[in-house]
């Protein structure tokens, strides 16, 4: 199934560009199957640790991880999702990971049009591990951007095969398009790289047509590469998707959620007073006969939020109202970014009341209010 893709609304980006409020919520919390891979492929052997299991990449719980079994020295390990019904996402968060500790080089988020990813195959996000310890990758600004690669001087094909043979393979990637502008009638529309067999030769995923062999060619691959400076875009209809993990040595990557995310952007901040830096920790006290108080932590760090927000504006009276629904009435987790433009924090989140306030004030004025209690991981202890 194809996707599609599109730059997020003005709205959205005026939001953001303001840096006002963002809520994120789970697309991906019920894929139809995901696991670990090694292949990159949906249908490769699954290599998930039995007592980590999958389930948790997607559980809404930031605090328990999922991982690989016996595959630490292959590089590039895959964590791959489908689903049967197509989602729609635009962010990508993911929570508990060791991938700084243990050396993790690149992280990528990829989407495909089939199962095997050798078809229309886009990186919409990239994470390069520079030693900075960030428990928290998010990209608020998936995006892809088409490169074109040329290989001349040697290309040749023959009718009725799939092989195309080049004069190197280096800059290729599986599922990158083959423009058959090229190749006059030998490849046919939409064929991509299913495989590179080689330093030479790739194999397509479209046998080649017209007759005969036709050599010296200079042929084009179109490549689909995240932009760091790129606008934010919105992907729809996407049924695979997949992390790609890049190491060298024998590495054990883990990670605690990866959250497909679905942005809810507000236009202001809260109403003042409004407390930003709010935390909790629960604790169990002693007192001896002394006065002496000893206090047993079991956590601290805890983000609490008490939002009161007001808005006239139809559009974002919308906005909650959908994110509402997102939520399931407030009975899920979701992700909450406070200035999300020039130091975006993300908390996962859950309404202490699964209660929907949003009172009429004036003729097009209403009130939104609640209260908000951080999830573990907590961010302060990150």
């Amino acid at each position: 199934m194809a996707f599609s893709s599109a730059d997020i609304a003005a709205a959205e980006q005026t939001g953001f560009t303001n840096d006002k409020p963002m809520m994120l919520v789970q697309q991906a919390a019920s894929p139809s199957d995901a696991h670990w891979t090694t292949t990159g492929a949906h249908g490769g052997a699954d290599v998930t640790l039995s007592s980590e299991p999958s389930t948790r990449a997607y559980d809404n719980i930031g605090s328990i991880v999922t991982s690989t079994t016996g595959v630490a020295s292959t590089s590039p390990k895959y964590f791959n999702f489908y689903f049967a019904t197509a989602i729609s996402f635009d962010s990508l968060l993911i929570l508990g990971h060791n991938f700084n500790s243990i050396g993790i080089t690149d992280v990528t988020l990829e989407i495909a049009d089939n199962a095997d990813f050798d078809e229309n195959v886009r990186e919409i996000a990239k994470y390069t591990i520079d030693g900075a310890v960030d428990n928290r990758i998010l990209f608020t600004h998936l995006n892809t951007t088409a490169t074109t690669i040329t290989e001349s001087g040697g290309g040749s094909v023959t009718t009725g095969d799939k092989t195309l043979t080049l004069t190197g393979t280096s800059t290729l990637r599986q599922g990158d398009k083959i423009d058959p502008s090229n190749l006059v009638s030998q490849i046919p529309a939409d064929t991509y790289i299913e495989s590179i067999t080689d330093s030479t030769h790739v194999e397509m995923t479209k046998v080649a047509t017209g007759s005969g062999t036709t050599g010296g060619l200079t042929i084009q691959f179109t490549q689909y590469d995240y932009t760091s400076g790129g606008t934010a875009q919105r992907y729809s209809g996407v049924q695979y998707a997949r992390l790609r993990i890049v190491h060298g040595g024998s590495k054990d990557p883990e990670f605690a959620e990866c959250l497909l995310g679905y942005r809810y952007q507000l236009q202001r901040n809260p109403d003042l007073p409004w407390d930003n830096k709010r935390e909790y920790a629960e604790v169990v006290e002693s007192k001896a006969l002394s006065g002496l108080t000893k206090r047993y932590v079991q956590y601290r760090g805890q983000a609490l939020r008490i939002f009161k927000y007001p808005i006239w504006d139809s559009d974002e009276i919308t906005v909650v109202d959908n994110w509402w629904d997102a939520i399931e009435d407030g009975t899920t987790p979701f992700v909450y970014i406070e200035t999300p433009n020039t130091d975006a924090k993300a908390y996962l989140m859950i309404m202490d009341d699964p209660e929907l306030r949003f009172e009429i004030v004036g003729p097009v004025e209403r009130i939104l209010s609640f209260s908000m209690t951080e999830q573990p991981r907590y961010l302060a202890r990150d």
